[in-house]
């Protein structure tokens, strides 16, 4: 539904019609406000003045039209009402700020006819002046502020006297002045943000490799792959099955299954094709490094590897058990038993303390970046 307001010249109006759609003569919306919004707000004056006027004539002029001027003005009032309810609904329409709470900063049209701003009040101590949309120059921000301190502003500063605050890592002999003031954050990492799979079911293992993350289902043919770890689409692994792991090397995707003697390769994660493993077991996961597949069952003491995901050979492991888990790492390949002696490492920082330094990680719920002097 369209609101409609209309200003008639025997009320004081203009005859002026406002509108809180696109119209290109009277709409609001889509750009409409910056020619239309401050004489609609002048005529909502003009009309309230015309009504309060003439109820106060009323009652001047004579004590036996009391009762009429009482309409009037009662009038009036739903009048204003009414005007402040049409003049809400087309600022909603055409996406203004809230007029509420800023009494002492006027609402403007930008010089660049780019939207609309509250005029700030007042220059910052060591800003000559501020730019057309009342921000402080990026050029003048250097001269204005120290080392380490940080200011939230869309108005990106220019580096590299300006880091983003997003937990990057940079060298420490890149930044020496900065380093020396924050150190070593033991904190670096954005927090976790929930996400969503294609389809409820039991996903058991993820990879990254060429580009795409590679989920895959240990109950089921489903897995999914995504660019970026938040939109996923579902693909099809080649049979149905308990999928239990996958991981990415040489050039291809490899997932192995729990009971029997299958797994599978792609090299995209879209399409896939059946390999077999040297017997029959519980593979239950399966990582590559140094230029071999390795692969573990979860019952036994059986290891396979290939080097190419399709041909594999059977190995031993030193003992039989629940081997659960293998990966790879500084020349070394490591597997876990399940139901043993149990070893957890932790690793504090995500880069070399000895030569790199993260900036901190800041945000707000605006979404708003944070930037941080470097000394540069």
């Amino acid at each position: 539904m369209v609101n409609t307001v209309t200003f008639p010249p025997e009320i004081g109006g203009d005859g002026s019609t406002v509108t809180d759609d696109s119209s290109p003569t009277t709409g609001l919306a889509n750009g409409g406000f910056r020619t239309r919004l401050l004489p609609m707000f002048t005529q909502i004056v003009n009309v309230v003045n015309w009504f309060v006027a003439r109820g106060n004539s009323l009652v001047n002029t004579a004590s036996t039209h009391v009762d009429d001027a009482t309409t009037q003005a009662n009038n009036a009032a739903a009048s204003a009402a009414n005007a402040q309810i049409y003049a809400a609904a087309a600022q909603s329409a055409a996406g203004l700020p809230a007029l509420a709470g800023h009494a002492n900063a006027p609402l403007q049209v930008k010089p660049d006819a780019s939207g609309v701003k509250w005029l700030g009040i007042g220059v910052p101590s060591g800003v000559a002046a501020l730019d057309p949309n009342g921000l402080v120059p990026a050029a003048q921000l250097p001269t204005v502020f120290n080392t380490g301190d940080t200011i939230t502003t869309a108005n990106a500063p220019a580096s590299p006297a300006w880091l983003k605050c997003d937990g990057s890592v940079y060298l420490q002999s890149n930044y020496a002045v900065l380093f020396a003031k924050l150190g070593i954050l033991s904190n670096p990492g954005a927090p976790w943000t929930q996400r969503t799979l294609p389809t409820n079911a039991y996903w058991s293992s993820v990879t990254y490799g060429n580009g795409v993350f590679v989920a895959v289902v240990s109950s089921s043919n489903i897995t999914a792959t995504s660019l970026d770890g938040i939109t996923w689409t579902q693909r099809a692994l080649p049979v149905s099955g308990s999928w239990s792991s996958v991981t990415y090397g040489n050039g291809v995707f490899v997932a192995v299954m729990n009971g029997g003697s299958i797994a599978a390769t792609s090299p995209d994660g879209i399409t896939w094709t059946q390999r077999a493993l040297p017997v029959s077991g519980g593979w239950s996961s399966v990582t590559y490094g140094n230029g071999v597949f390795v692969a573990v069952v979860n019952s036994g003491s059986i290891a396979a590897t290939s080097p190419d995901g399709i041909t594999w050979t059977q190995r031993a492991l030193p003992v039989s058990g629940s081997w659960s888990s293998v990966t790879y790492g500084n020349g070394v390949f490591v597997a876990v038993v399940n139901g043993s002696s149990i070893a957890a490492t932790l690793t504090a920082y995500a880069y070399n303390v000895a030569t790199q330094f993260a900036v901190p990680l800041l945000t707000n719920a605006q979404g708003i970046p944070t930037y941080i002097k470097t000394g540069l």
